[in-house]
């Protein structure tokens, strides 16, 4: 049996505002970014950047074209 759970006001403000950053974030001009490979994961897994509840994943170890703010935030954080 399911129960379906009625969103709350808060809960559609956060979707919503969830889509409106990642719809800013694909539309920034991109740079192209190398994020090493972390050594003690072994499946390679890609970084997960979160703006705003948005996720945005940045993959490890290959070259890839990510949004600007994305690329300032792993610079700051010294992981670029």
């Amino acid at each position: 049996m399911y129960t379906i759970k009625k969103q709350t006001g808060a809960e559609r403000r956060d979707q919503e505002a969830q889509a409106q950053t990642f719809g800013l974030l694909e539309g920034q001009p991109k740079v192209r970014v190398l994020l090493p490979r972390d050594p003690q994961d072994k499946g390679n897994s890609p970084l997960v950047v979160r703006i705003n509840g948005a996720v945005y994943p940045v993959p490890r170890g290959v070259s890839a074209e990510i949004p600007q703010d994305v690329a300032a935030l792993l610079t700051d954080a010294g992981m670029l």
